[in-house]
């Protein structure tokens, strides 16, 4: 049996003895520690019998199969102790003298009635901790159930998704075509896909390995949106060994492009620097007209990840010709 619920059977056992004992210390006339005290352990022994038979006959019932076989073995101790309340008042007798004069037939009915009350008390208590402790434990098992599935279904995403079989695809389609254009693409969209695959559980990056990815990722965009995007770096290197966050300058890349107007007749303009301080990303204001308002996720994602792996804030300046993102250094 486990000490912590002997030890709780101790508190709990002395309650129900101090809420017994409270009655007979009405009914005295002459106020007695020594009456007080016996009444308490009388019904403390006697309750304290009832918590370990109920609690061992407990343990041996939920391992039954039959339902039916538990309720009425549980059933029948309950029964057994509140008729025993009377054999173990008889073996004190002597002991207890109750403070009014009663016929042998109404102390049998006391003490049965009184048996029962405790015995059943106990016995709700004690199965009320089993089903919270049979809660708990099927919570837990259904936590590992949903963390088993969901290391399963990466796992199973991992194998569709193999990295090595899109480089090797990658690689296939590089070696199948002689344009240069096509080649250079293919191996800027493998630098991006390497990038993500080996620093998308990491917290932070060297700047110098976010500005190659981000090199990589705009000359993807470029491809695209060829003159209608025009991107300024120039960051000292004194800095390049500085932390960022992963998918930083991307992200703010990202930010610019999707809430500014982006065309070759009214190219966005993006300029990434910085000094001992702070790393600068700045484009640009020329806001779409149909751009519904923005969550702001992804500038919350950059601040809120500065903040926590930091403890740093970033800070945002935007005014009617340019909208500035200031990151500080890390070193």
């Amino acid at each position: 049996m486990k000490k912590n619920i002997l030890v709780l059977g101790i508190f709990v056992c002395a309650g129900i003895a101090a809420l017994a004992s409270f009655p007979r210390l009405l009914r005295v006339e002459v106020f007695s520690w020594e009456i007080i005290a016996t009444s308490a352990a009388y019904v403390f022994l006697f309750a304290y019998c009832c918590w370990l038979i109920h609690a061992e006959v407990i343990a041996y019932t939920t391992r039954l199969q039959q339902p039916a076989s538990r309720i009425w073995l549980r059933a029948g101790v309950i029964t057994v102790l509140s008729l025993s309340a009377y054999v173990y008042d008889q073996l004190f007798a002597h002991v207890l003298v109750y403070p009014f004069d009663v016929t042998p037939l109404k102390r049998m009915v006391i003490v049965q009635v009184r048996g029962f009350l405790i015995s059943g008390f106990i016995y709700f208590i004690l199965y009320y901790l089993y089903m919270l402790r049979q809660k708990q434990q099927a919570n837990l098992e259904l936590e590992q159930l949903k963390q088993a599935q969901l290391k399963a279904n990466l796992s199973s995403l991992k194998e569709q998704i193999s990295p090595h079989f899109l480089f090797n695809t990658l690689n296939t389609l590089s070696s199948l075509t002689h344009e240069q254009i096509v080649k250079e693409f293919v191996n800027e969209l493998s630098n991006v896909y390497r990038y993500l695959l080996q620093y998308k559980e990491n917290n932070m990056v060297r700047l110098e390995e976010e500005l190659a990815f981000s090199q990589s990722y705009l000359y993807i965009l470029k491809t695209r949106m060829e003159d209608a995007i025009v991107v300024h770096t120039a960051v000292p290197d004194a800095i390049l060994s500085s932390k960022v966050p992963p998918l930083t300058l991307q992200l703010l890349i990202e930010n610019a492009i999707k809430h500014n107007v982006a065309a070759g007749y009214k190219p966005l303009t993006i300029s990434i620097w910085g000094n001992k301080e702070w790393l600068i990303v700045k484009n640009n204001y020329q806001p779409k007209n149909s751009t519904v308002a923005g969550t702001g996720s992804g500038l919350g994602n950059i601040a809120q990840r500065y903040k926590l792996l930091f403890d740093r804030d970033i800070h945002i300046e935007q005014n009617a010709d340019s909208f500035t993102v200031k990151l500080p250094v890390i070193l």
